[in-house]
């Protein structure tokens, strides 16, 4: 189960990431055909002055928000399945963020030759960022659940050498 909800939000973002001229408060956009710039190659990676490197503009507007909460949610989600399918080892914090971080920036990369989208170096950075927090956010509960456990097994044992 746990892979199957990290291949539906990986597809989830894909498919979005695919939608050209996606608007997030109008659903009717959200099942728009593929289509992809013509003559775009990925030089743009290497050339600083592309919009791919841009800051973001527009930042007050509704839309722009719902992007970036939908962002939010996806890669909130896309942390926390990747985490919960990698194995318990020391690095896991590490390759969830890695693989999570991996993906934001194709998906960022795939974006650049949607129509109608915008792949955004900062955007990857954002995506990151989120990853970074839930992690963190993860690590904070497991500690306290961990605390928690040791905590009632002290109280048993304290109250069995007691009687």
């Amino acid at each position: 189960m746990k892979k199957w909800l990290l291949w539906l939000t990986m597809f989830g973002i894909f498919y979005f990431s695919n939608t050209p001229h996606l608007i997030v408060s109008d659903p009717s956009t959200w099942m728009n055909k593929p289509q992809f710039e013509k003559g775009v190659t990925l030089s743009f990676l290497f050339d600083g002055k592309s919009i791919f490197y841009f800051p973001w503009i527009n930042v007050v507007q509704t839309e722009f928000i719902l992007h970036k909460l939908g962002h939010i949610l996806f890669f909130s989600l896309l942390t926390i399945f990747m985490f919960l399918n990698m194995k318990q080892t020391k690095m896991r914090y590490f390759h969830t963020w890695l693989w999570t971080t991996l993906f934001a920036f194709t998906d960022e990369v795939h974006q650049f030759f949607v129509v109608g989208r915008s792949g955004r170096f900062i955007d990857f950075l954002f995506d990151s960022a989120v990853c970074i927090v839930c992690l963190i956010s993860i690590f904070v509960f497991a500690s306290c659940q961990r605390r928690k456990e040791i905590s009632e097994t002290l109280s048993l044992q304290a109250f069995f050498k007691k009687g």
